[in-house]
């Protein structure tokens, strides 16, 4: 695992300790997080991988995410389940996004919420987006 100079131990430690995530990146910068983590996903055994910069990152339809360098963590789970409905993708993305949003209010963002489907805004700025590919 490469650092970046953030401490992410104690989201390392707290991903070990539910047994979620077993294969974990994180980096300081990278093309594109999907990529990296279908590449470390294993059946039943998710990955992450998380950077502070994405050169070649991507939203829904193919429109480029931009993000400036050092102010996002941006992250990409893997995850393939040994059975999946295909109509269960739009429910991950929908719970990826008030999850999302739930972890703003718990650091103090206390207006962050979605927008349907998956976009995390606090007030009238997107701060985020859940993208499901399958």
């Amino acid at each position: 695992m490469l650092g970046t100079g953030r401490d992410y131990q104690p989201l390392i430690e707290a991903l070990a300790a539910q047994g979620w995530v077993q294969r974990l990146l994180v980096l300081g910068a990278c093309p594109s997080t999907n990529p990296l983590a279908m590449d470390l996903a294993e059946t039943d055994s998710p990955a992450l991988v998380v950077t502070e910069n994405q050169t070649e990152g991507r939203g829904r339809r193919g429109s480029a995410w931009r993000d400036l360098p050092g102010t996002s963590a941006l992250m990409s789970v893997a995850w393939r389940p040994a059975r999946l409905p295909a109509e269960a993708t739009g429910l991950v993305g929908i719970a990826g996004g008030v999850a999302g949003a739930e972890a703003c209010r718990a650091v103090g963002a206390t207006e962050a919420g979605i927008k349907w489907p998956n976009d995390i805004w606090i007030g009238d700025a997107k701060v985020g987006g859940v993208l499901v590919q399958s």
